[in-house]
């Protein structure tokens, strides 16, 4: 920021522009090209994003059967995921899903099916799709996808049976994310750091203006006054005011020096060291960032890691981060995908959660847990932690010998005394009901009372 200072004591107008901030207020956007640049200028943003996809994508997809919770190992559609395409593996196609669906909110994928079946599948970057409203209901009607080599827009049109988005063979799926404003001109989901936008902005300036002080060799910043005799002219005013801006002012072009033909003056308004000191601002937005995601802090920050801590924060950050978000990415390929094959009504993407090896830990704790209070048999703890079943004494229960009754529940059937029953036959007497209905009603209340 600077000021001119004319010595005369004459009143000129200058238009206003002697006194106007250089720095523009800033708009917060949800444009997907944004956000994929947090991506690459962040590090927080890149840490949190790579963390996730990178978790996400080393768990084993399987297709589990909804009416027998049974997992199937070998089937088309899991082959299809696993070799999306001849470019793609399963790691790499999921890795760009979870990633396009944290940065901008929204992952989109193009299957290619012969006939209905699908035989390839391929993610599509969020930045290149745009949409067209329907004109009745608001909801999206063409899928454009554009920036390809061929320079040729493809268009996916709504098959009003279905609402698919069907191009000849081709079909798009679209996964978005909640959109507060979501509506027939913003038709896409919201990106996870969208709330922390103008916290990351402020991280890479300060970045920015560190390298750049450090190139310049980190000259200070200061005020700008004019000592002539004359009053600046509106021109000329305007003139100073555009060398400044286009020399001296933004991240980049901090502790650079400019001169100018006339009596200015310099002040210096800061020092070297306190213009790098930005630590506690960059702190502040990666814990930001980091909480966005669900990402806890003793995994990134080495000032809360502890080796006490890092079972736990492992568990929350599988519990929030991670399985969410496969979640809803594999209900998403289960609609899109899985559903067009044969047989597959009650068929769902899965994974099963005792293969995750980092939850390991988690899945001996509760067993051990189990075992102490004496609520599963020796084999159902095994089956727990992976291991074959005993063929002898593997199904037996045992308890703790401490364990001692405390009472027992008096309103169960089985506890119920010969009195009750008298008593409940004298009320339905008393009240008029007949001898069949008071036998049927004694048939239904105390039929496991063997005392009765």
């Amino acid at each position: 920021m600077f000021k001119i200072f004319s010595k005369k004591a004459e009143k000129k107008s200058y238009g206003g522009s002697l006194f106007r901030c250089l720095d523009d207020a800033y708009s917060f956007d949800t444009d997907s090209q944004k956000f994929i640049e947090f991506y690459v200028k962040a590090s927080p943003v890149f840490t949190a994003t790579k963390k996730i996809a990178d978790s996400a994508s080393t768990i084993n997809i399987l297709i589990r059967d909804k009416k027998t919770g049974k997992f199937i190992y070998d089937h088309p559609a899991l082959r299809l995921i696993n070799k999306p395409n001849p470019f793609k593996n399963k790691t790499l196609f999921i890795k760009e899903l979870i990633a396009n669906y944290l940065l901008t909110g929204n992952c989109y994928i193009n299957i290619m099916l012969s006939g209905s079946k699908p035989i390839e599948i391929d993610s599509i970057k969020p930045s290149s799709i745009n949409i067209q409203a329907n004109n009745k209901d608001g909801y999206p009607q063409v899928y454009t996808i554009s920036g390809n080599a061929s320079d040729i827009n493809l268009n996916y049109n709504r098959d009003r049976i279905n609402n698919r988005f069907i191009n000849g063979n081709y079909e798009l799926a679209h996964l978005r994310d909640y959109n507060p404003l979501y509506g027939s001109g913003n038709l896409v989901g919201i990106s996870v750091f969208a709330g922390c936008q103008l916290e990351i902005s402020q991280y890479i300036l300060a970045s920015i203006h560190n390298n750049a002080l450090l190139k310049n060799q980190a000259r200070p910043s200061g005020l700008m006054t004019y000592k002539g005799q004359d009053a600046l002219s509106d021109e000329q005013v305007e003139k100073v005011r555009e060398i400044l801006l286009n020399n001296m002012s933004g991240a980049a072009n901090t502790g650079k020096t400019t001169f100018l033909n006339g009596e200015f003056d310099w002040i210096q308004m800061s020092q070297s060291v306190k213009d790098m000191d930005f630590p506690a601002l960059k702190k502040s937005v990666e814990q930001n960032v980091y909480s966005a995601a669900g990402i806890p802090l003793p995994m990134i920050s080495p000032d809360t890691m502890t080796l006490a801590n890092m079972d736990a924060a492992t568990y929350v950050f599988y519990d929030i981060a991670v399985l969410p978000r496969i979640d809803s990415v594999l209900e998403f390929l289960t609609t899109a995908i899985l559903s067009k094959f044969p047989n597959s009504d009650n068929l769902q993407y899965a994974y099963d959660v005792s293969e995750i090896t980092a939850l390991e830990n988690r899945k001996i704790e509760n067993t051990l847990q189990a075992s102490k209070i004496g609520i599963l048999s020796i084999n159902e703890l095994r089956s727990q932690i992976g291991y074959e079943s005993l063929k002898s004494g593997g199904d037996e229960i045992y308890q703790p010998m401490n364990l001692i009754p405390v009472g027992s529940d008096a309103y169960t059937a089985d506890n119920r005394k010969p009195k009750e029953k008298a008593i409940f036959i004298k009320t339905m007497q008393d009240g008029g009901y007949s001898k069949e209905q008071i036998q049927k009603s004694v048939a239904e209340y105390y039929d496991n009372d063997k005392s009765a």
